[in-house]
């Protein structure tokens, strides 16, 4: 069966899962969020400002999170984790956050359908 990627434009779920999956990316770097790490209560300020490209119009999302889990006990410090998404290709985009890309495939019986193909990212060693 041959196949060939479709660069088709992404859904607004695959925009959800990018922005989440960078989102958790930059908050596991931080080590006072590791595994191993215990806090009796936590509470959280997110703030997501996205701007989507649809045939010429650019409609903008703004959503603001907050999150508050356990009892407050005192001081305590604050992390901040930014995270910024540029513009690419909608593939690459696929591909940068672990999700599936489409592509034209022949089927068994010789039509063509479109499937969905899940690619692993070649793991870089710095």
């Amino acid at each position: 069966m041959a196949e060939k990627t479709l660069a088709l434009p992404l859904s607004g779920a695959e925009v959800v899962e990018a922005i989440c999956e960078r989102v958790r990316v930059a908050l596991k770097k931080d080590c006072f969020l590791s595994e191993t790490s215990a806090y009796d209560w936590f509470e959280a300020s997110v703030s997501v400002g996205i701007r989507l490209h649809d045939l010429g119009r650019i409609p903008k999302v703004e959503v603001g999170v907050v999150v508050e889990k356990g009892a407050w006990t005192g001081d305590v410090e604050e992390r901040i984790a930014g995270v910024e998404i540029g513009r690419a290709a909608p593939n690459q985009v696929r591909l940068e956050n672990g999700l599936p890309v489409p592509v034209l495939a022949t089927g068994a019986d010789g039509r063509k359908e479109i499937r969905r193909v899940k690619y692993r990212l070649p793991v870089v060693k710095e």
